[in-house]
């Protein structure tokens, strides 16, 4: 093989890693996922979540605790690795509830007659216990 084809092989190398890792683990293009950052929205500050608790049979929306933005952080970049899940659980702990529902939120952009329409579109819902 001459040198002219490792140019060419390795940036097929990272669109292959690329599309694997967005369709497993739901990982922003924004955040390491190849070439798609520079076709996409989709980037950290495009997503966000949504945290309800349940306690003694109400739901209620509970706020994050300040010192897990940087785990929050992560599940919004790779929302299906099983960060989603781990977070979920440490908020329930810390709150004392019966379930926790977290909802990751992204956007949907439509082009329509009035303009662009952006509207929040579950990207991954998870539940515990």
């Amino acid at each position: 093989m001459t040198l002219a084809w490792v140019a060419p092989l390795l940036l097929v190398a990272i669109a292959a890693v690329a599309v694997v890792r967005n369709h497993t683990v739901d990982q922003s293009p924004w955040q390491g996922v190849g070439f798609g950052m520079f076709s996409s929205y989709d980037y950290l500050p495009s997503r966000t979540a949504r945290l309800t608790a349940t306690v003694d049979g109400e739901t209620r929306p509970v706020a994050l605790p300040g010192d897990l933005r940087d785990e929050l952080e992560r599940v919004l970049v790779a929302p299906g690795d099983g960060h989603a899940e781990a977070l979920a659980t440490e908020v329930m702990a810390r709150a004392g509830a019966e379930a926790i529902r977290l909802e990751i939120l992204g956007h949907d952009v439509d082009d329509t007659q009035d303009g662009l329409r952006i509207t929040l579109v579950p990207v991954r819902t998870v539940e515990v216990p």
